[in-house]
């Protein structure tokens, strides 16, 4: 069940259709900005007085907490598991090198390396919550 649901996630995310309007059509509206806003505000809350720590974006889309997480002097890591989405997101932010592709279930990271994670939107694209 897991390798079926997470191919046909990974299928839908690979168009580029999706890719190049991810961030514009999943929060688009005044609801979709204030959700969106919204939890960026509580990340950036949590994340106070950590500057210089690492912080894995888990599922990171095409990258969107990136400029707000570096601005603030956090070191940031992302990975997605969509080939597409992480270069579009090295496109957007000029070629960085912080972006990976990557299965969040196989993440191969040296222990202690990362003191803060977040996972934005990437739970709810599995209808199968058993898995957790």
């Amino acid at each position: 069940m897991l390798e079926a649901e997470k191919e046909k996630v990974k299928e839908h995310y690979s168009k580029k259709s999706v890719v190049v309007n991810f961030s514009s059509k999943r929060y688009e509206g005044w609801s979709g900005r204030y959700f969106y806003e919204f939890k960026e505000k509580i990340i950036l809350e949590k994340l106070q007085g950590q500057k210089g720590q690492a912080i894995l974006d888990i599922g990171m889309g095409t990258g969107r907490l990136y400029k707000n997480i570096v601005r603030l002097g956090y070191n940031y890591i992302g990975f997605n598991f969509s080939f597409e989405m992480v270069a579009e997101a090295k496109r957007k932010y000029d070629g960085n090198n912080n972006f990976f592709v990557c299965d969040a279930f196989r993440l191969a990271l040296k222990d202690n390396s990362i003191q803060f994670s977040v996972c934005v939107g990437l739970l709810e694209m599995w209808t199968a919550l058993s898995l957790f």
